[in-house]
């Protein structure tokens, strides 16, 4: 899981910008129904492909904590063959079966927007 740490880090930044407040509490949940995490991949070395993930939850605490948890057998390539394909070798989701990305976000200069 190493490998996604850079390339996905960024998504727990829109995290912030998808989030609502949630009915209890102060706490923000990412809005599943507008909320999306996709990535490209190059096929023979130039054809690009786009792809995401339609499983994701997320937060942000009152002290601005972010968390975002991808599963990752919820990718969607449009090719279930490919899907069963990037779950077993590149995702391995047997091993790991989720991404936990967190960030620290500056909840006044977000609201000051």
């Amino acid at each position: 899981m190493r490998r996604f740490r850079h390339a996905l880090l960024p998504a727990a930044l829109v995290l912030a910008a998808c989030a609502q407040p949630a009915a209890q509490g102060n706490d923000w949940q990412l809005d599943r129904e507008t909320s999306s995490v996709g990535f490209v991949s190059i096929k023979s070395g130039e054809i690009a492909e786009a792809h995401h993930f339609t499983n994701l939850t997320g937060s942000v605490a009152e002290d601005g904590t972010a968390e975002l948890l991808i599963a990752l057998d919820s990718v969607e390539t449009g090719i279930e063959i490919r899907n069963e394909r990037m779950r077993e070798h590149f995702f391995q989701t047997g091993e790991y079966p989720q991404a936990r990305l967190t960030a620290q976000i500056d909840l006044a200069a977000l609201t000051g927007l």
